[in-house]
């Protein structure tokens, strides 16, 4: 985002960590596709999510929006019913 002082990147990866830390904490055990600002590309971010069954692949991305009324958040998902991602929106 133009003008920001923090990168998105920068806060997914402090989310992503802490979000590893309270899922370790309940007792499952987390795969991390990245555990610090190294670029990961997506085919091995892929395989990585992919090599693991019976998992939940959970993405963090932080959204942007033009107005700062802006709230809420969104969950894709993916429906292995219809084969296509789904898309809930909360505020």
């Amino acid at each position: 985002v133009p003008g920001q002082k923090i990168k998105e990147k920068v806060i997914a990866l402090d989310v992503s960590q802490r979000l590893r830390k309270l899922l370790q904490d309940m007792g499952y055990k987390v795969v991390m596709t990245r555990n610090s600002d190294v670029f990961i590309p997506l085919p091995t971010r892929a395989a990585i999510a992919n090599s693991k069954s019976d998992a939940i692949l959970i993405s963090v991305h932080l959204d942007a929006a033009y107005t700062s009324r802006a709230k809420g958040i969104s969950t894709f998902y993916y429906n292995s019913n219809s084969r296509a991602l789904a898309r809930t929106m909360l505020s």
